[in-house]
Formats: C-alpha cells, sequence, structure tokens
C-alpha cells in the first residue's frame, strides 16, 4: 500500500491577485447589489454582511478558487470545487475584472488568470520538491 502524502493548504497571502488593487473606496464606488441591497449602504447593512456577500462585490473569491484548483491540480489533490467548474471561473473572473474596472479585456484578463495559476503551481513545486 502506498503512503498519501498530505500537504500544507496553499497560502494565498503570498499570491497578488489583480483585485488587491481596488480600493475600499473603490469598491463602495462599484455600487454593487448584493442580495437586493448594497451593503455599503449603511454601517448597519455593512455589520450584517457576511463573507459572502463581501467577496461577491469584489472577484477575491473567485481568484482564490482559481488558485486552489490549480494548486490541488499540481499536487494531484482533489478539486477543492468540484462543482464550480474552472471554465466557469474563469468566465466569472473575465467579468467581474471588466465591471470593475481591473481588466481593460480579455487579454489583459488572461494574463492575470496565468498569473494567478504560476503563483500556485509554483508554491506546489515547492510542496513537491521541484519548486525553482
Amino acid at each position: 500500500m502506498s503512503e498519501k502524502r498530505s500537504f500544507p493548504p496553499l497560502d494565498l497571502s503570498v499570491i497578488q491577485f489583480p483585485s488587491d488593487k481596488l480600493t475600499l473606496g473603490q469598491v463602495r464606488e462599484l455600487d454593487h447589489s448584493v442580495n437586493g441591497a448594497d451593503v455599503f449602504s449603511s454601517s448597519d447593512k455593512l455589520s450584517d454582511a457576511r463573507a459572502t456577500d463581501i467577496y461577491s462585490i469584489i472577484p477575491i473569491f473567485n481568484e482564490m478558487r482559481l488558485a486552489e484548483k490549480a494548486y490541488a491540480i499540481s499536487l494531484g489533490l482533489a478539486d477543492p470545487w468540484p462543482f464550480v467548474p474552472r471554465a466557469e471561473v474563469v468566465r466569472l473572473l473575465h467579468e467581474q475584472w471588466k465591471e470593475d474596472g481591473i481588466s481593460s479585456g480579455p487579454h489583459q484578463s488572461t494574463q492575470f488568470i496565468r498569473n494567478i495559476e504560476q503563483a500556485a503551481v509554483r508554491q506546489a513545486k515547492q510542496q513537491l520538491g521541484t519548486g525553482r
């Protein structure tokens, strides 16, 4: 019987995500509606907001999903988001980045996606001892 290797989780704090450039002021100006109410319209609404509400305002949740998928695949692990295909995450990011003014178009978005996945794969290679 072969021994199953375990790996530490992906360190998302060292990956530079395109949405990292958004300021809170820019996010507020986007005036996205979450569950029918703008979470930034009052302090009460913001204090009641769930993390999923905030993540739907900016693309960070999908950026993290993309990185986690790439990391798992590189290590031969199960997809951490099996019911959300990579193609759907990529489609959502293209839309979100364009809508939020992070990307000027599909070419820039494609490069952002490459950068995120490459950063995750580098971490995986370090875990496998094939980094650098």
